[in-house]
């Protein structure tokens, strides 16, 4: 029975690679979904800058129109 030995040592080894490459894709993916919610805050930053800004630019407009009457 030799054989079949060999075959569950190479089955196991096979399914220890298998389960070290998992581990190493969880532990990239948590870094990109890090990444990503970085990526968000920064978006959701800069939204709040550009409505701030929007906001700035009505108020003169406004402010000019009532000059230039």
């Amino acid at each position: 029975g030799g054989d079949m030995e060999e075959q569950q040592k190479e089955l196991n080894t096979k399914i220890d690679e298998s389960n070290t490459k998992l581990e190493y894709v969880q532990g990239e993916m948590g870094e990109t979904l890090k990444k990503v919610e970085e990526l968000n805050d920064s978006i959701t930053d800069y939204e709040a800058q550009y409505s701030d800004l929007e906001n700035q630019i009505t108020t003169l407009e406004n402010q000019i129109k009532k000059e230039s009457n």
